[in-house]
């Protein structure tokens, strides 16, 4: 531990050093307006830049009144102040900075003749507003010489990036990331943020969702959902540029991550290959967690002319996997306690081939057509072995089984989309026809063999030695039509809309146990056997009423839908269902932008959710003998009401950026598991309809930059998240009421100098409280903390150490277990080849207490689990770069 100390204390004395460099401050303050009509120009980009290297030292934007402040520290004696905007021309002036205040006087800026609204002329800006998008220079932001787009984007203002990949923006999550506006490899993000380099992007751009259709007619969007597209620079579209790299590490592991670029302006080709393995120590019992994946793909897109725009990728993905784990469980029951013992094994092996096109005709300036078809072909082979033992309160034993189960499966997807959407008029009028087709099959084998016992008053015994054969089919397609209506020009729309939907779905499974006398599997067991099909059948109507003026957009919305479902049961004719559900919808939304940098909404959405076939179905599920299924025919549509109020804000000036949210959410008959445990302590569970489950939450983040001088910047993010639910559930026939309240402060720091030191500490506390109504139930009070420290340092030049070190603390652990781990993570890096090649050399786990013990805790139980998790290891890697670019043809 004291190692660890030392180090942070080392990290802590060489940022204060940084810190009390002489710096020289500045503030200049001006207002920046129209030159023909004098409004004020809000948004405007306003920046400082060096005239000896031209590093950019600060930047802000103007208000709502055209006013700008730029306040700071750098060593430049003379610097350049610029101011960017869309459709003006860009403005420079050359300013000697004193300690003094500099008021500039009223800045005009003239229209740039002959441009279009979204056309900029070239700018450094490091950022610009244009309507709903906000765009970043990655030359304005400081980061690793190798950076990649995962790491620059943790570097912009309100963007956070989880250790998951998972990236939000001023609170909002992004739900797609796009390359120069297309998908890169289909629907996975990761693809671009680990691939892409910083020093090959010409901006990122950030906007409210929408689909193809949406923007092409000039929608609005929800603004629940953000896109990131990534622009490449344009010596980067012409040219071949990727990575290389491989490691070797103890305990056989291995990695390697290849990418490879061809650009060719309108024209790209992109390939990847990438691949690691797992393997971890085995526990003493035999437990393993082993893995590894592959992963190979190429990516390809062009256009011709302005009339057809294509985008394909192929990916194909193999994994080999090992699991295992122990669970010690106590299951609390209102009347009694029981304790489970499971110990579980499994194994997989699968390969995924995908294929994904995605074309667009464009027909004029007033039609747009969409071609959008995937391909998925699957194949997986599957072991497991499961080992559970019960006993009661006095270690008398209740019930055990064993199982092992293998199987080998194919299936494929086939899903076609189009989209054909005509614009009316020039007032914001259209007619969209969207049809969608997807087609799904299966076949698989599956080998079951088990041997259950049930003990006490009345003993049996369950055996079963068994091969199914399940088959699936299904074949589903959608219609919609819509169209819009101006009532006021571009303000105040009718939308009106008709949808169809019908499926149809096979489901066989043939189960057929073992005759010891021929030695095959030839007895057919009904019991365990399905021949089903299903039809389902739905059709809407909605309307929608949708005003929109600078700062305001309401939308109200209703959709009435009637579904029809059919179930044919050939083995057991007397459960066959055919049912009708018809519902109406709602949808309300308004928002309101008090400026281009803010804005507030309001939102309250009916949904109705009718119980699937098989939790309506009473046939009786014996395929687990401990936990007998069957289904309620009497079960009501579940309505879901939710309301939402959300605002966010971000302040250039200031550097800051506040989001908040808050939301209520209740159910009407929403649908439970209803358990009950009789003296053989085998589960039978039915479903039925419950009232009174109920949700409130809310959360809230602030995000401040502070910019000491032009090389060092300190930024902090604070976020709150709060919730309080009510649930209502049966345990053994019991109805109960729980009720959840949590809190869960999270604070962050990040420091930066240069390219040389990055620190990065972070703390997250999270308490919760569980409360019963039931005396034998026992209340929940526990809190859990984590704390996180990332460094980076790189000196000399070429040699980088970055460190990840992590503290967990779970209160809920008991007993001996240690209730607090630290893990540490180290990496040492060396640049050759004139940067374009980088060995590595990493160690995992320094301090070898991850020991991947976790104690959960619900209503209905209170289990340890453990499973083999990464232990000690060394990897040394090594990394190649290469860029050869082409110049642009004149």
């Amino acid at each position: 531990m004291s190692a660890i100390k030392h180090f942070i204390l080392f990290l802590f004395l060489i940022s204060s050093s940084i810190l009390i460099a002489q710096n020289k401050s500045y503030r200049i303050e001006g207002i920046i307006v129209d030159k023909t009509d004098k409004t004020p120009l809000e948004s405007a980009t306003v920046y400082l830049q060096g005239i000896k290297d031209s590093t950019v030292i600060s930047y802000t934007t103007a208000n709502a009144k055209g006013d700008f402040s730029l306040t700071g520290k750098t060593k430049e004696e003379e610097i350049f102040l610029y101011v960017s905007f869309i459709g003006y021309k860009n403005y420079s002036k050359k300013i000697s900075h004193t300690d003094k205040l500099i008021q500039l006087d009223t800045l005009f800026l003239e229209s740039a003749d002959n441009l279009l609204n979204e056309v900029v002329i070239k700018s450094n800006a490091p950022i610009l507003v244009k309507k709903d998008t906000i765009e970043f220079n990655p030359n304005s932001f400081q980061t690793k010489k190798d950076a990649t787009v995962e790491d620059f984007l943790k570097k912009l203002p309100g963007v956070e990036v989880s250790t998951e990949g998972a990236i939000t923006i001023n609170g909002v999550s992004v739900d797609k990331i796009l390359v120069n506006g297309k998908p890169f490899f289909g629907d996975d993000p990761k693809i671009a943020l680990e691939n892409l380099t910083k020093d090959m992007i010409n901006k990122i751009q950030v906007t409210d969702t929408k689909t193809k259709s949406e923007a092409f007619t000039g929608e609005a969007g929800e603004k629940t959902n953000k896109t990131i597209n990534i622009t490449i620079k344009k010596e980067h579209n012409r040219g071949l540029f990727g990575r290389v790299s491989a490691g070797k590490g103890t305990q056989n592991r291995q990695n390697y991550n290849t990418n490879v670029n061809l650009f060719d302006n309108i024209s790209n080709l992109s390939f990847i290959a990438s691949g690691n393995n797992r393997n971890q120590k085995e526990l003493s019992n035999g437990l393993k967690n082993n893995s590894s994946n592959n992963r190979v793909g190429a990516n390809f897109s062009t256009k011709y002319k302005k009339l057809v725009d294509f985008q394909g990728s192929y990916s194909l993905n193999t994994s080999d996997s090992e699991r295992g784990s122990i669970i010690d469980r106590e299951n609390i029951l209102p009347d009694f306690h029981y304790f489970s013992k499971i110990q579980s094994n499994s194994g997989n092996e699968s390969k995924r081939h995908r294929m994904g096109i995605d074309t667009d005709f464009h027909f004029g300036k007033n039609i747009l057509l969409t071609f959008n078809p995937t391909f998925n072909f699957n194949n997986s082979t599957n072991h497991s072995t499961r080992e559970e033992i019960s006993t009661d309160e006095n270690g008398a034993l209740i019930n055990s089984s064993n199982a092992s189960n293998r199987s080998n499966s194919e299936s494929k997807n086939v899903n076609t989309r189009i989209t054909m959407t005509k614009k009316i008029g020039t007032d914001g009028g259209y007619l969209r026809i969207r049809f969608t087709n997807t087609i799904n099959q299966s076949d698989g084998d599956n080998f079951t063999n088990s041997e259950t016992r049930i003990f006490g008053n009345n003993p049996s015994n369950i055996d079963r030695n068994q091969l199914s054969k399940n088959k699936t089919e299904s074949n589903s397609i959608n219609t919609n039509i819509s169209y819009r209506l101006p009532l006021l020009s571009k303000k105040l729309f009718l939308n009106l809309g008709y949808g169809y939907s019908q499926s149809k779905n096979k489901n066989e499974r043939n189960t057929y146990d073992f005759d010891a006398i021929t030695d095959e599997f030839n007895q057919f067991n009904t019991d365990l056997s399905t021949q089903a099909d299903t039809y389902n059948k739905s059709n809407w109507s909605n309307v929608q009423i949708t005003y929109r003026l600078n700062k305001w957009y309401t939308k109200i919305a209703a959709t009435y839908r009637m579904t029809s479902r059919e179930n044919n049961d050939f083995l057991r004719p007397q459960y066959n269902l055919k049912d009708n559900f018809n519902a109406l919808d709602y949808n309300a939304n308004i928002r309101y932008n008090p400026s281009k940098k803010s804005n507030i909404s309001l939102s309250y959405n009916l949904r109705n959710s009718n119980p699937s076939l098989s939790q309506l179905n009473p046939f009786q599920d014996i395929s687990n003998p401990l936990n007998i299924v069957s289904g309620n025919p009497d079960l009501a549509t579940a309505k879901n009401h939710s309301f939402r109020l959300n605002f966010n804000s971000y302040n250039t000036q200031k550097k800051t950026s506040f989001y908040s949210n808050a939301s209520f959410n209740f159910q009407e008959n929403r649908v439970v598991s209803k358990t009950s445990i009789l003296d053989d302590f085998v589960r039978y569970t039915s479903y039925t309809n419950v009232n009174g489950n109920f949700q409130v939450s809310a959360y809230t983040g602030f995000n401040k930059t502070y910019k000491f001088n032009t090389n060092t910047t300190l930024r902090y993010n604070i976020n709150l998240s709060t919730n309080y639910n009510k649930s209502i559930n049966y345990s053994n026939g019991n109805l109960y009421n729980s009720k959840n309240t949590s809190l869960s402060p999270n604070f962050g720091i990040t420091f930066t100098w240069k390219d040389v030191i990055d620190i990065s500490p972070r703390y997250r506390v999270s308490m919760n409280t569980t409360t019963f109504d039931l005396a034998s139930f026992t209340d929940k009070d526990f809190v859990n903390h984590s704390a996180s420290l990332r460094t980076r340092v790189k000196y000399p030049e070429k040699l980088e150490w970055s460190n990840n070190i992590s503290y967990l603390y779970n209160s809920a652990i008991t007993g001996d277990l240690p209730k607090a781990t630290w893990t540490w993570d180290t990496t040492i890096s060396y640049s050759i080849l004139k940067d374009q090649g980088l060995i590595s050399l990493t160690a995992r786990d320094l301090l070898n207490q991850n020991n991947n013990i976790n104690r959960t805790a619900t209503d209905n139980y209170i289990q340890y689990s453990q499973s083999p998790t990464n232990t000690q290891n060394i990897t040394l890697s090594f990394r190649w770069k290469f860029n050869s670019r082409k110049k642009n043809k004149a």
